[in-house]
């Protein structure tokens, strides 16, 4: 569901506020990591789950193999460009 980075980057600031706390060891700080985020990591893998195979029935098998085979390795690198200037600040991208 593209939520991965976003997790990733939730999942670094939770990690780096328990570490550096300081207020118990390292082990209990990524016990307590896991504890608080497994449901959520869980419930977005669920999601994703839902979400392609909410694709199927929708686009077929075909559909997905079109997507997959012949759209994304199109559009993606072209994406991936834009994304690239956008992050690195490029202002002729936003005009």
């Amino acid at each position: 569901g593209g939520q991965g980075a976003s997790l990733a980057l939730e999942d670094a600031m939770l990690l780096g506020q328990l570490v550096g706390e300081h207020v118990r060891p390292l082990e209990q700080s990524f016990a307590r990591f896991e504890q608080l985020r497994r449901s959520r990591a869980e419930a977005m893998v669920a999601r994703g789950y839902e979400n392609d195979q909410r694709s199927l029935k929708e686009l077929g098998a075909f559909g997905m193999w079109m997507r997959d085979t012949v759209m994304m390795p199109l559009f993606a690198p072209l994406i991936g460009k834009a994304l690239t200037k956008v992050y690195a600040g490029d202002p002729a991208l936003a005009a």
